[in-house]
Formats: C-alpha cells, structure tokens, sequence
C-alpha cells in the first residue's frame, strides 16, 4: 500500500476577520456615571487576533501526490 504525501503551499490573501483592514471593532459599555440613566455602548478598535494587524494571513492549500 502507497501512502500519498501531502505538501502544504501557502498564499498571503486577505485576512477573513477583519476583511484586510488589519483592525477589529468593538463595543463595550462606557463607565456608568449614573444608576438612573441606561449605560450606552461606545466602539473601539484593536490589532486584528488573526493576523496581528498586516491585513494578510496565509492560507494554507494541501496538495496530494
């Protein structure tokens, strides 16, 4: 029996998270400045997780021989 043998071959392509921006939004809630009033919700950005803020990541094709 033959085993196949995988090599991998990588290509930069836009990263899928933050669409090749390289930055993510957030909400998260503003400090409360008073119990009588909704707490609002305010956006902010951080370095993308996936691609650490290039915009690019490598995909990852596998090819059989």
């Amino acid at each position: 029996m033959h085993r196949l043998k995988t090599k991998y071959q990588a290509e930069k392509v836009h990263c899928p998270e933050c669409l090749g921006d390289g930055t993510l939004t957030y909400e998260r809630p503003e400090k409360r400045l008073s119990y009588d009033l909704p707490q609002s919700l305010e956006e902010y950005t951080k370095p993308c997780w996936a691609c650490g803020g290039s915009g690019e990541t490598d995909e990852v094709d596998e090819i059989d021989f």
